[in-house]
């Protein structure tokens, strides 16, 4: 039997710092920040913990915060998974092919983590991963 539990939820933004303000309101707390380059442009991104609640604020230059489709803010919902070869195998095995890449992806973020990302059967976002260090994130 695999462990599974919430691992983040993910928020874009364009308002990077005015949303790591707005979180810190309620009691948020940034754990990491990182960075990572995506056409040409340095991203910010970071763990915010709020209680047992980690959300992952991903900063989305050029994000509309006017438009409709709000919902498309929390770009997807993270699993934390131990054990996450042999979950990975088990779902394949029992059918599951929306899989955006067929392995594991090995990541250097917020201090080494490994993932693999699939869609739902509404076409949702899911991230399965297992953190390589514990160091500064959740247990």
């Amino acid at each position: 039997m695999f462990k599974i539990k919430l691992g983040h939820i993910a928020l874009k933004t364009p308002c990077y710092e005015k949303t790591l303000a707005f979180y810190s309101l309620f009691g948020g707390v940034v754990e990491q920040e990182d960075t990572l380059s995506k056409n040409g442009q340095t991203i910010n991104l970071a763990l915010v913990r709020i209680g047992d609640l980690v959300i992952e604020v991903i900063e989305t230059p050029g994000l509309d915060i006017e438009a409709d489709g709000a919902n498309e803010r929390f770009a997807h919902l993270c699993f934390d998974i131990q054990g996450l070869d042999g979950f990975v195998e088990e779902l394949k095995t029992k059918g599951v092919d929306t899989f955006k890449t067929q392995t594991v992806q090995e990541m250097g973020l917020f201090g080494g983590l490994r993932n693999i990302n699939l869609y739902g059967p509404n076409g949702e976002l899911l991230e399965l991963y297992e953190k390589k260090t514990m160091k500064g994130l959740m247990p």
